[in-house]
């Protein structure tokens, strides 16, 4: 440095009446805060100079350090010291920035609250009319000065706006250059991946090709390879329609679906339904559906789910070798849990076997939760993970027949998991088949169309007019299942 600020520290200067303090030299504070990279506190300190004054010399000097630097550096003390990339990912600085908007607006977040609602449909009306969610003026600019809806396209080349535009020019090109994924389709027109994925989803397109494999997909292959099962990957059907693994040998087929992509955004309320609907008419192939929420919470019962349906669970235990007794409110909660695929319930009556003193099968009933015309509800049924309980469900169901003398029941079939022949064999009649239910995804969390009723999400302090449009301004897509079917039994 230039100067020895220690041995020759900065001096008040007399200019007229006015006392000023000297400036540090250029040269000196450039050493200091870019090439040393040292903060303003330690300049100051060691200056001994006020850090808002120094503030105010390097901006005049123009003297700034380089953002991606800094933030490198920032990032590479949070990971050392705390294991995050974003001081916003602590949980202590989300929990101080709920607390301050709790006292600052009475709300968790600034965007539930109703000056952030009003101020922000108020920027819509003025900036786009009062049609705001259509944004109609806004698309009319963009079409007079782009030609697209959207300035997100504005900087596509010609012929990449043809691929956005041309449903017919995109197909062709995917056959004559023979693409097999939409990452190849990407690379091949110029464009990030998502956005060649998006192009594909509009026109349509996107079952057209082979997807590409992601890591859950191939985690669930290996699993099936371990247990030497012999599968085809993206097995085509005659509607261009692709089932990610089909088994021949068993005539299953297998769906592995990602939250974001199968959410409503890309795929219609019937998409899943239909898509199971037409291999089973068509082919005879029943497909088992894996929604990616579901793999990343509940895998275990999903593979046991599963390979009971292969028929390749390892223990299998005959119901004859079981005592059935009435099971207790904490066991029950606790057995659901780790083992149905939905958790507990609020079941009445619970029913299990038990195999030397282990319950290894659990049948439970509830009074009607949707249709009060029937007596009871048959409300979940499984067995431990990893086992098959030969004879248990017809054991257990038979033990609340005899005890019970129900006049009627009703339960619930989800298409994507089973084919309902457990129903047929306990006596139950089809009665019908529903549209598909849905959950709400927000790319972490997974709410239930229960969970997410308006009057519910009143109570939490969430704010308008339905359940679609809070869900919606809170960042949440559906995710639409394949329906269930309605079972009914009458003695």
């Amino acid at each position: 440095m230039l100067r020895d600020y220690i041995k020759e520290p900065l001096k008040y200067i007399r200019e007229g009446s006015v006392l000023r303090r000297e400036k540090p030299y250029k040269d000196d504070l450039y050493e200091m805060f870019i090439e040393k990279n040292m903060s303003i506190k330690e300049i100051s300190e060691y200056l001994n100079y006020n850090s808002r004054m120094l503030q105010n010399v390097l901006k005049e000097y123009g003297i700034k350090k380089d953002r991606k630097k800094v933030y490198e550096v920032q990032k590479k003390t949070l990971l050392e010291r705390d294991g995050v990339e974003n001081a916003f990912q602590l949980k202590e600085s989300i929990k101080k920035a709920k607390q301050t908007c709790l006292e600052k607006y009475g709300k968790e977040h600034y965007s539930q609250t109703d000056e952030f609602k009003e101020k922000n449909n108020n920027t819509r009306i003025e900036r786009y009319g009062d049609d705001p969610y259509q944004r109609e003026k806004y698309k009319k600019t963009c079409r007079e000065k782009y030609g697209v809806d959207n300035t997100n396209y504005t900087h596509y080349t010609d012929e990449q706006q043809r691929f956005l535009a041309d449903k017919a020019f995109t197909e062709q090109f995917i056959e004559e250059n023979k693409i097999s994924s939409a990452i190849e389709f990407s690379n091949k027109i110029g464009v990030k991946q998502q956005a060649g994925a998006t192009i594909l989803c509009k026109h349509g397109l996107y079952d057209l090709l082979k997807h590409d494999t992601s890591r859950e997909e191939k985690e669930l292959q290996d699993i099936l390879i371990s247990h030497n099962i012999n599968f085809i990957t993206h097995y085509r059907m005659d509607n261009r329609q692709e089932i990610d693994i089909y088994i021949p040998t068993k005539n299953i087929g297998i769906e592995f679906n990602g939250d974001y992509w199968h959410s409503d955004i890309f795929k219609e309320k019937l998409y899943h339904q239909n898509k199971s609907q037409y291999a089973l008419t068509n082919y005879g192939i029943f497909v088992y559906h894996i929604f990616e929420y579901e793999w990343k919470t509940r895998k275990q019962q999903v593979c046991s789910q599963l390979f009971n349906l292969l028929g390749i669970n390892q223990e299998k235990i005959y119901a004859r070798k079981c005592v059935i007794k009435e099971v207790e409110n904490k066991e029950k909660k606790q057995f659901l849990e780790e083992n149905h695929m939905q958790g507990n319930d609020s079941s009445s009556i619970k029913v299990g076997l038990y195999h030397n003193n282990e319950l290894v099968s659990l049948m439970t009933f509830v009074k009607p939760r949707f249709n009060t015309h029937y007596e009871w509800e048959l409300s979940r049924f499984c067995s431990k993970v990893g086992c098959n309980v030969i004879g248990g469900a017809s054991k257990l169901f038979n033990y609340f027949i005899n005890k019970y003398r129900p006049k009627s029941l009703i339960s619930y079939s989800n298409n994507a998991h089973t084919k309902g022949k457990l129903y047929e064999i306990l006596g139950f009649k089809l009665s019908l088949i529903t549209e598909p239910n849905y959950v709400w995804f927000n790319g972490q969390n997974i709410i239930t169309r229960y969970q997410s009723q308006k009057h519910k999400l009143i109570e939490q302090g969430y704010v308008g007019n339905s359940e679609v449009e809070i869900m919606r301004n809170n960042g949440y897509n559906k995710i639409y299942d394949c329906g269930n079917k309605v079972w009914v039994w009458n003695p």
